[in-house]
């Protein structure tokens, strides 16, 4: 088996560890075909399509049967838990939610006010690394003009880090899993 196959192996069985996983994140439509590698949520082909149209600084679509991950990605997937511990935080102060009947329109709305606004995110009280709970990290918006500011996050970077702004056309360093992992223990003081 390659390396490929065994990578695509790991991350339908992660998508199979959690019944979440197989409703989109963002509609519940069932059938899950793509996962935004940059906040490790599984998504449905229509709300997949809208997070491209943000471009790269706001999300990384990748499908499920199609592109190429690396072990990093299915690393930051699998940390990531379920679709329903990533909405636990990105859903949690809205009492409303797009469903998979909800106009193109208002769906993309909904999924600008979620992830680049981070409307109805609360901040977790704690945070566990390593079986030891911390104090979670402050959350900061990427932007609320995407088009007017350039703001640019390191791939699979975990989505409750603190982005960070880069002057356009200036190229981002790929961070390994284990230079996320000392970047995260640093923000803890560790």
């Amino acid at each position: 088996m390659s390396e490929e196959e065994k990578l695509r192996k790991m991350l339908f069985k992660i998508k199979a560890s959690h019944e979440s996983n197989n409703k989109c994140a963002d509609c519940d439509s069932i059938g899950t075909l793509a996962v935004d590698i940059k906040f490790g949520c599984f998504l449905c082909m229509r709300c997949s399509g809208i997070h491209r149209s943000f471009g790269t600084s706001v999300c990384r679509i990748r499908m499920l049967s199609l592109d190429k991950f690396t072990k990093d990605d299915i690393d930051f997937i699998d940390s990531v838990k379920s679709n329903a511990y990533f909405n636990s935080k990105y859903e949690a102060t809205t009492q409303h939610k797009i469903t998979g009947n909800t106009n193109d329109e208002h769906a993309k709305t909904y999924i600008q006010e979620k992830y680049i606004e981070k409307r109805y995110y609360k901040e977790p009280k704690k945070a566990i690394i390593n079986g030891t709970v911390l104090p979670a990290p402050k959350m900061e918006p990427v932007s609320k003009f995407p088009e007017l500011d350039i703001f640019t996050v390191p791939m699979n970077t975990n989505p409750f880090d603190i982005f960070d702004k880069v002057p356009p056309n200036v190229p981002v360093k790929e961070e390994t899993f284990e230079e996320k992992k000392k970047k995260i223990l640093s923000m803890y003081n560790t």
